[in-house]
């Protein structure tokens, strides 16, 4: 048997860390981050518990790189519009990739949404929200400026209200949720899209 090349083991970590943070998310997203053992997650992920210490430091590392990389891949194209840049169209394309989002990576989201409503989890991730959700909220007030609206700033908080309340009610009951009758609705007000 030829030994394995130091390309075969950069590739084996990537494949066990995402197999790790994949199976966090899941019990995670299921039965709560402090209902969560670092032996279930081992368990889940199918490795030994000494392996996931490989991997992350403790539980609480395996929550922040989840909402990171998490928030990383939803946000990361809204983050870098600078002042008067983020237009109608670019608006289109946020609302349209939440929604998408929202499909995509329900696991995410209702794993977000568990951790928000528990505070003492929610306090273990608080920087790293601000970190992606304060850029986005000044390009959404800027956004809102620029089209007019008396408080831009409210409405930006109206806007955000509003995908964390649909993020939680597709989240969690996505068979009832009329998710492309309600993606018109916001198309319409904020892009004014028939």
């Amino acid at each position: 048997m030829t030994p394995r090349t130091e390309e075969q083991f950069k590739k084996i970590r990537v494949e066990k860390r995402q197999l790790i943070l994949d199976a966090a998310l899941e019990l995670f997203a299921d039965q709560g981050y402090h209902s969560t053992s670092i032996s279930q997650l081992a368990t889940k992920a199918g490795i030994s518990k000494g392996l996931l210490y490989n991997y992350f430091e403790n539980k609480e590392s395996v929550l922040k790189t989840i909402i990171d990389e998490g928030f990383n891949d939803i946000f990361s194209d809204f983050i870098n519009f600078k002042e008067n840049q983020f237009t109608n169209e670019h608006m289109k394309k946020y609302i349209n990739h939440m929604f998408d989002s929202l499909t995509g990576k329900q696991n995410f989201w209702k794993f977000y949404f568990q951790i928000i409503l528990q505070s003492s989890a929610q306090a273990i991730v608080k920087e790293k929200l601000e970190t992606f959700l304060m850029p986005v909220m000044e390009i959404m007030t800027q956004f809102f400026e620029n089209n007019g609206y008396d408080d831009p700033y409210t409405e930006a908080l109206i806007l955000g209200a509003l995908f964390d309340g649909i993020g939680m009610d597709y989240a969690f009951a996505p068979e009832y949720f009329p998710l492309e009758k309600v993606k018109k609705n916001l198309l319409n007000k904020y892009c004014n899209i028939k």
